[in-house]
């Protein structure tokens, strides 16, 4: 017997053609399990951004102080050196903080997803999965680009001062 006065309910699915809004039990346990993980590596690693931002940041600090009272005439390194350094420290941080983090924001997402057990916020997790994995991905192919580019002048800077071309 219908009732009248409710109006008719559907069981609407999603793109991928399951139900809207359930997870299986397995999904959720195994996003359970690797939380602890994730977080506890995003953690760490954004402590050690910072711990790489800190000498970054006292060299450059440092050396703009050497290099405003000496010049480039300084102790050991020029200022110059120390203020490349420095900035080399900060650039290598800021790259990996960012990637720490968007580990950091996949595991606030686990949170969320397993206690809503909702399709839509393991959706809005993997996706956050996604963008660590896109931004680690282009990360390995300029470090490659750079080691390949690296290791050309590595060999082409000593082939031409031994053939006398000038530099």
């Amino acid at each position: 017997m219908t009732d009248a006065y409710n109006p008719p309910k559907a069981e609407l699915q999603d793109r991928y053609g399951s139900l809207r809004g359930q997870v299986s039990v397995g999904i959720l346990e195994q996003l359970r399990r690797s939380r602890p993980w994730v977080r506890l590596i995003s953690v760490v690693g954004i402590i050690s951004s910072l711990f790489t931002l800190a000498p970054g940041v006292v060299m450059l600090l440092g050396g703009t102080m050497m290099y405003s009272q000496m010049g480039d005439l300084g102790a050991g390194l020029p200022s110059s050196v120390i203020l490349g350094i420095g900035m080399l420290y900060i650039l290598m941080g800021i790259i990996t903080l960012i990637a720490f983090i968007k580990l950091f924001g996949y595991a606030s997402s686990i949170t969320r997803a397993a206690n809503a057990a909702d399709a839509a916020e393991v959706e809005t997790a993997l996706r956050k999965l996604a963008g660590f994995w896109k931004y680690a991905g282009i990360l390995l192919l300029i470090t490659i680009v750079l080691s390949l580019v690296g290791m050309a002048t590595a060999i082409a800077i000593p082939f031409y001062m031994g053939a006398g071309f000038p530099m």
